[in-house]
């Protein structure tokens, strides 16, 4: 599959740096759609969707089952409020027609045109697309640069994964994620255990709140901007030796994500991911990242379980802020 680069795309400066989001915790922050602040709508559209467009539409063609994965529960409520969404929020990219019988929904950046009965379901063989897409996760996933997960509770608030449309993968999949629980999901990461110490009681929260939040996360350093990072594509990258002599750029690769619950029953958690190129950000910027993430490691053992190879690029990154100051 054709890996679909983005290069430095944080046009909004999300990145975790002072002027952005904080680094790795949870930090969940408000969001006030209603402000006029474009930095609080909960999708964002801007000069780089159609590099996002591009990289769904591939990673459909490839196989839809290896990057959407759903367990077939009601969707009504998703597509309700996602549409409300659209329709105060984004009025540039939507126009949302609701008739007696029928909501159509124009998307101006795709040209394609989506059909809902009046109970939200999506109506496959109406409207105008260029893909026959599956239900109604499928359909608003391909309009927007996020991923969509919808993450569900049990009685006993274990929660896990009912639906993933993931196309941004960031070394894992939604095959082997569906029906998850968020423990599960980040197993892997070395400092998971400072940043969720109970998962249970995180989930427990956001269903008896109202507030849509955001948050940064999957914070890591590569050195190419490639969208999907899918754990079975094998990607190559140059190394981080090799651009201190001048070959090519070291991005921040971070993910803007969203939580919204519905109905007390399960919240939508989007994900956008940004690059931003080190170059680009300020020294007072590098310089923080550079603190942030390596200088306090021992101190407050952020990294305590991370591997040699994180040590080796944590060090590398630092060779290669100092090398551009």
């Amino acid at each position: 599959m054709k890996n679909i680069s983005v290069g430095h795309c944080d046009e909004l400066n999300y990145n975790p740096s002072k002027e952005g989001l904080p680094i790795a915790r949870l930090n969940f922050r408000n969001l006030t759609p209603s402000s006029g602040d474009k930095r609080d709508k909960i999708f964002q559209f801007d000069g780089h969707f159609s590099k996002f467009r591009e990289n769904k539409e591939l990673c459909r063609k490839e196989r839809l089952n290896k990057y959407y994965q759903d367990m077939g529960y009601s969707k009504k409520d998703f597509t309700e409020y996602i549409l409300n969404v659209w329709e105060s929020e984004n009025q540039e990219e939507f126009r949302v027609q609701r008739g007696d019988d029928k909501i159509v929904v124009t998307c101006k950046l795709t040209k394609e045109i989506l059909v809902f009965d009046k109970e939200y379901n999506y109506l496959q063989d109406e409207g105008k697309t260029d893909f026959k897409y599956v239900d109604e996760v499928d359909a608003i996933s391909m309009q927007v640069p996020e991923d969509i997960i919808l993450q569900r509770m049990r009685d006993d608030y274990d929660d896990y994964i009912g639906s993933i449309h993931l196309c941004a993968a960031n070394d894992w999949s939604a095959e082997k994620s569906i029906n998850q629980s968020m423990k599960f999901v980040h197993k892997k990461v070395p400092y998971i255990k400072k940043v969720i110490s109970s998962d249970r009681n995180i989930v427990r929260s956001i269903l008896k709140n109202n507030n849509v939040f955001e948050r940064t996360g999957a914070v890591n350093f590569y050195t190419e901007s490639f969208i999907n990072k899918h754990p079975d594509n094998n990607i190559e990258e140059k190394s981080i030796s090799r651009l201190l002599d001048g070959e090519g750029s070291l991005f921040l690769r971070f993910e803007r994500q969203t939580i919204t619950p519905i109905k007390g029953e399960y919240f939508i958690f989007t994900i956008r991911t940004y690059f931003s190129d080190i170059k680009e950000l300020t020294k007072e910027n590098r310089n923080y990242l550079k603190e942030s993430f390596f200088a306090k490691a021992d101190r407050i053992n952020t990294f305590t379980s991370a591997s040699s190879e994180i040590r080796n690029r944590e060090k590398e990154f630092v060779e290669w802020v100092d090398a551009i100051e």
